[in-house]
């Protein structure tokens, strides 16, 4: 996957929606994304999420839930390098790492999506909380090697 989407280019796509966030309102749109991700609202949320993150891109939240949206309007690669934005703010992040494998995998780049898979397991081990994710993730994998098969 080519990760050449910088921060400048998040600017570029929030410069046409017009001012940034002030923080308060960040706040109370952001609670609005989650409340819209929570109801399968995905296409109502995706505006705000790229609002978001023109007005904050340090917040990796933001790029969690733009990348959530996304995904789930089968915009997979748009979707995976928000997730990989995300996953360059932290790193350790086992659900990030999952996601982005199965963005990767939707668009058949099977060799990444378990590269992907496979890290999602390793950092699992990092936060007892991602028990479920390293299954899922395991799952996965064991459905590529039977493909591969």
């Amino acid at each position: 996957m080519n990760l050449d989407f910088g921060l400048d280019a998040i600017e570029a796509l929030g410069a046409e929606e017009g001012e940034v966030l002030a923080p308060e309102a960040q706040e109370a749109t952001y609670r609005r994304v989650r409340a819209q991700l929570e109801a399968g609202s995905f296409a109502e949320a995706v505006d705000d999420a790229f609002r978001l993150v023109h007005s904050n891109p340090w917040e990796r939240a933001y790029h969690l839930a733009l990348a959530y949206c996304l995904q789930h309007l089968e915009q997979h690669e748009s979707a995976g390098r928000f997730y990989a934005l995300a996953f360059m703010l932290d790193a350790t992040d086992a659900l990030c790492a999952y996601r982005m494998g199965e963005c990767l995998g939707a668009m058949e780049q099977l060799p990444e999506a378990r590269e992907a898979f496979e890290a999602s397991v390793k950092l699992s081990w990092l936060d007892r909380g991602h028990a479920e994710v390293r299954r899922e993730a395991e799952l996965r994998l064991a459905e590529l090697d039977a493909l591969a098969a």
